[in-house]
């Protein structure tokens, strides 16, 4: 579980970018984006229309989240003379926590989980327990996507069947 993260810098933000890239382009797949709402669904009650609405919106904010994470890494020199260079630069935090709300599990989880992952960090994910399935679902999503799996686990997945983040068969 979350092996390494701090330790490895062999993860590049381009396939981070690519990884991001992947599990957009899986949400927004119709058939796929369908049978997530429909977990959605059966986990919070809300139309099925609400459900892929969610779904289809959040790849945009996963987009923005792309488009200004490498804007937000990059190196600022502040001061420069003959004698000093001041320079602001980024790195990751580390391991970063994220517990979901059940209300919308793809919008709230994805808030923290998309730009911990780009910017370098790894993710403790607890999703929901009323939309648990939701929140595992976008953690496999994730892993198929790319992102490796000591870089993204789920507690859940870890405390109902001791694996590293998968949703379950």
């Amino acid at each position: 579980m979350l092996r390494n993260v701090e330790n490895r810098r062999d993860w590049p933000y381009s396939e981070r970018e690519d990884a991001m890239l992947r599990f957009m382009d899986d949400l927004r797949t119709p058939t796929r984006r369908d049978e997530l709402a429909r977990i959605l669904t059966s986990e919070t009650g809300k139309p099925i229309t609400q459900a892929r609405n969610e779904i289809t919106s959040v790849v945009d904010r996963v987009a923005f989240f792309i488009n200004e994470t490498s804007k937000v890494m990059a190196k600022q020199t502040v001061r420069s003379d003959s004698e000093m260079v001041e320079e602001i630069t980024w790195e990751p935090l580390g391991v970063i926590a994220n517990i979901s709300a059940w209300n919308y599990p793809y919008f709230v989880g994805l808030n923290v989980i998309a730009p911990a992952l780009l910017t370098g960090n790894g993710v403790l994910y607890k999703p929901s327990e009323l939309a648990t399935n939701s929140g595992l679902a976008i953690v496999q999503a994730l892993h198929r996507a790319g992102v490796p799996q000591d870089w993204l686990v789920s507690e859940a997945a870890c405390r109902n069947r001791g694996t590293n983040g998968e949703a379950p068969a």
